[in-house]
């Protein structure tokens, strides 16, 4: 069964191999619902797929006669951890695998990731990333015998109120200022070597100075949109959290039902001298809130591998995991 290259306009002939994969996410996550309806799914993933053949991406085929039984596409992408992870600006994404469930253990997914791997050759692109749904352990064991680690998960809150848990906390939780950005190089560098503790398989990382250099422009433009929190004791920061507001994307309507505009925490810190007082709790409670204030009730936040403690306190918010982020980065 040969693989060729497909183009804009064979676009359509996938969409009966996406809905698939589609169906195959609800059923095995069915906790993560609502699901967008399969004809809506395929209109968003359309045009992703679009966007990402006209601007160098591409999408490889298999075949048996005219039938296709699997697929996968790929592109460049900016590398998402800039400030964690020590790679090339761009790697290889994988944005979608699936072969017909007729068709598998054929090695037909490994011919399409070598395939994969040939265009990244040919891009300059050393490192590589690759998401799937959580429960999807057939595509997670697939990745990793081609040299991907878990790297990261993905917790979501779409359609579902947080679970309010914090009880009187000993701390005050105020909106932190852009001229405040700086009193949080020593907090924000306990997460980057708390990383580097618990998943020291997704190294290389990057320098102390590197990571808080290119982290810090996200707590200013937190800052100045009031989605920079800190929570304080007797005066001294002990804890902050800060949030993004992303609007029409596609990286989750196209299989998940959620508003035009959702937010992503993206960083939520206690000093460790301070935790299992409830702080973390009452700082993803004000997040929230602040949030919802402003129309905004789906909401995700990330968790690298390692990190249970972080994942526990998600979950017993509400949060469920609902994507991994897998990696393969060269030394």
């Amino acid at each position: 069964m040969p693989i060729s290259e497909f183009d804009i306009d064979d676009l359509d002939r996938i969409k009966p191999l996406w809905q698939a994969l589609h169906a195959h996410h609800c059923a095995i996550a069915p906790q993560l619902a609502p699901y967008v309806e399969p004809d809506q799914s395929w209109d968003t993933r359309r045009a992703v797929y679009t966007s990402l053949l006209s601007q160098g991406g591409k999408i490889f085929v298999v075949t048996e006669g005219n039938s296709l039984v699997s697929y996968a596409s790929a592109q460049s992408s900016r590398m998402p951890w800039p400030a964690t992870f020590q790679t090339s600006p761009q790697v290889l994404e994988l944005t979608g695998l699936f072969v017909k469930p007729e068709y598998r253990s054929k090695g037909i997914g490994i011919r399409l990731l070598a395939a994969v791997d040939d265009f990244a050759k040919d891009q300059g692109l050393s490192g590589a990333m690759v998401g799937i749904v959580h429960g999807n352990t057939p595509a997670a064991n697939l990745y990793a015998s081609m040299g991907f680690v878990p790297a990261c998960s993905l917790l979501t809150n779409f359609g579902r109120p947080i679970v309010r848990q914090s009880k009187n906390p000993p701390a005050l939780i105020r909106p932190l200022l852009p001229e405040e950005v700086d009193q949080l190089r020593g907090a924000w560098l306990q997460v980057h070597h708390h990383h580097q503790a618990v998943a020291p398989h997704i190294a290389p990382y990057v320098s102390d100075d590197h990571s808080w250099e290119i982290f810090k422009p996200t707590f200013h433009h937190a800052a100045a949109e009031g989605l920079l929190l800190g929570a304080e004791v007797n005066g001294a920061l002990v804890g902050f959290t800060c949030a993004e507001i992303i609007k029409n994307t596609s990286d989750f309507t196209d299989t998940w039902k959620t508003g035009t505009t959702i937010a992503e925490i993206e960083v939520m810190a206690v000093n460790e001298g301070a935790r299992g007082q409830g702080i973390g709790s009452a700082m993803l409670e004000c997040i929230t809130d602040t949030l919802g204030q402003r129309g905004i009730t789906d909401v995700c936040i990330g968790a690298f591998e390692g990190n249970t403690g972080a994942m526990r306190l998600y979950e017993r918010a509400g949060f469920r995991v609902a994507w991994h982020d897998m990696t393969r980065f060269s030394n």
